[in-house]
């Protein structure tokens, strides 16, 4: 069974609102579930992503960290951002019908792009969420053998976007580092600082959902608001365990801090070559001051090339 086939069986046997595809040579880091989810709900169930750490064959080599990048709509066209230990809203992995099982390889890639075609937003949390056990395999050398064939299935399948014919979905969504957590998107979730006994991190499990949540003294959260509604009941000695914040005085922190030495390094995944599909003539000039903070040293020399062929700039004065 190919991994797109074990992934969309897995998935049509699954129960909650939310799937994480994870691999056998991938190590969720403690926690990781509840930070994920917990962003997953603050933000209106949107793709959440997480950085990583890298184990090398030889356990005696030290971990590497590696850092994805913001989430941008459309990006995914050029080459994937993050990695697929992910999670995803079921009900958007239903509505793009799983992964494509047609694919000779890089589905994963296939899949996101899907994903932001429908309109998926993601939020990453930037930290590391698992660790990666490279190991040298035969699905990822055979994918990179058929390279070329299976960058003409993509470009092909999602020729609309690539042509700019079509606007991906995602287009509405937050990008770059304004992709964080939209509380107004949430209304089943409430932003909950705890202030109860205990040093540290406490642990506490919701009562009426039954999800774990990780609190850190007058820290914010995110939690399910039923789940709120029962923890706001709660007091010690006349004093609340917990206090509601206000959607504009906070928002919620990474709590799964992972410390690591070493700079982190941006991941290696297969590009698309040719013309980047988010032209500079096609971006208001907010957007484009935007998109060039994180933008390659490639797509800035498209910009370049076309601004210096008098491209017509929307939204210029």
């Amino acid at each position: 069974m190919r991994p797109s086939e074990a992934r969309n069986l897995g998935a049509k046997h699954a129960k909650a609102d939310a799937l994480v595809m994870l691999d056998a040579d991938d190590i969720l880091l403690p926690h990781a579930f509840e930070e994920m989810y917990s962003w997953h709900i603050g933000s209106g169930n949107a793709l959440v992503y997480t950085d990583w750490l890298k184990a090398e064959e030889d356990p005696r080599e030290p971990m590497q960290p590696f850092e994805s990048w913001d989430f941008r709509c459309g990006d995914v066209l050029t080459r994937m951002r993050h990695s697929m230990m992910c999670m995803i809203p079921k009900a958007k992995h239903e509505e793009v019908g799983g992964y494509d099982e047609t694919m000779p390889g890089w589905e994963d890639w296939d899949y996101l792009i899907a994903l932001q075609a429908a309109g998926v937003c993601s939020v990453r949390v930037a930290t590391p969420g698992f660790v990666y056990r490279f190991r040298t395999g035969t699905i990822r050398e055979d994918s990179f053998a058929k390279k070329d064939e299976i960058l003409k299935l993509i470009r092909a399948k999602w020729s609309d976007y690539y042509e700019r014919k079509k606007t991906m979905g995602c287009s509405k969504c937050p990008g770059g580092a304004r992709a964080q957590i939209n509380p107004s998107a949430s209304p089943g979730a409430a932003i909950l600082a705890y202030q109860g006994p205990g040093d540290g991190k406490v642990s506490i499990r919701g009562p009426i959902t039954g999800q774990g949540y990780i609190f850190h003294v007058n820290e914010p959260k995110y939690v399910h608001s039923v789940d709120a509604e029962v923890f706001l009941g709660r007091s010690r000695k006349g004093k609340p365990d917990f206090l509601i914040v206000q959607k504009e005085q906070a928002k919620p922190r990474v709590s799964l801090a992972v410390e690591f030495e070493g700079k982190p390094a941006r991941p290696e995944f297969p590009e698309m070559p040719g013309r980047d599909p988010r032209a500079a003539g096609d971006m208001t000039i907010a957007e484009l001051v935007a998109a060039s903070v994180d933008a390659e040293q490639r797509v800035l020399l498209q910009w370049l090339d076309e601004e210096q062929r008098g491209k017509q700039r929307v939204g210029a004065l």
